[in-house]
């Protein structure tokens, strides 16, 4: 999951650096009146599954994973189970994203690909790098009661109560961003009138 998720941070953060290249650089459209360029829609849908993601990432391992010990946790876990979901809270702070409930169909999709993966690389003899036949021993097919019983719980109510703690955390975003354009507004335009005031 931490390499899955890694990966699709990276396409993430690709996508949306071409999207916010073309907004800037080229005669693209803008998606309000007409379709949104395909690459924009990939951007849209990646980033709304991203933050569930890498949060479930960081949440799974520091809590089912990690085993603790002399020289643990290296750089390397705290880098890729906690600094990865440092730089995508970071990114969805900057950017200006659209986050709704209708979206929430990314982060499932994702989800039952990667649960569908685990499955199939158990069932083609995929192992552990210890040798163990799972990924992760909380993902081990050989017991699939408690398995689906873990995924269920994962995907049907652990990532929709993400989901809804990040559509709140969007909607603040929001609301300081249009609070901050409404000052910034309101004071240019005390600045015009105190010009035309002088200039009278």
């Amino acid at each position: 999951m931490t390499h899955w998720a890694a990966i699709l941070e990276l396409v993430y953060l690709g996508f949306g650096a071409y999207s916010t290249y073309q907004a800037i650089h080229s005669p693209m459209i803008d998606g309000k009146d007409e379709e949104a360029p395909w690459f924009a829609s990939v951007t849209w849908f990646l980033g709304s599954a991203i933050w569930v993601t890498a949060l479930m990432v960081v949440v799974m391992y520091w809590a089912v994973v990690f085993v603790p010990g002399p020289g643990r946790p290296t750089a390397i876990q705290i880098i890729t189970h906690g600094g990865n979901f440092v730089l995508v809270w970071q990114d969805n702070m900057d950017n200006r994203l659209p986050y709704r409930w209708l979206q929430i169909y990314a982060p499932f999709v994702l989800s039952l690909v990667y649960i569908a993966f685990t499955k199939v690389y158990y069932l083609a003899g995929g192992t552990d790098w210890n040798g163990a036949p799972y990924i992760y021993k909380v993902l081990d097919w050989r017991n699939p009661a408690a398995t689906l019983k873990l995924v269920a719980g994962l995907v049907f109510v652990g990532l929709p109560v993400l989901y809804g703690f990040f559509l709140i955390v969007v909607a603040i975003r929001d609301w300081c961003f249009n609070k901050a354009q409404a000052r910034a507004g309101a004071e240019a335009e005390s600045r015009v009138q105190h010009s035309l005031l002088q200039v009278a």
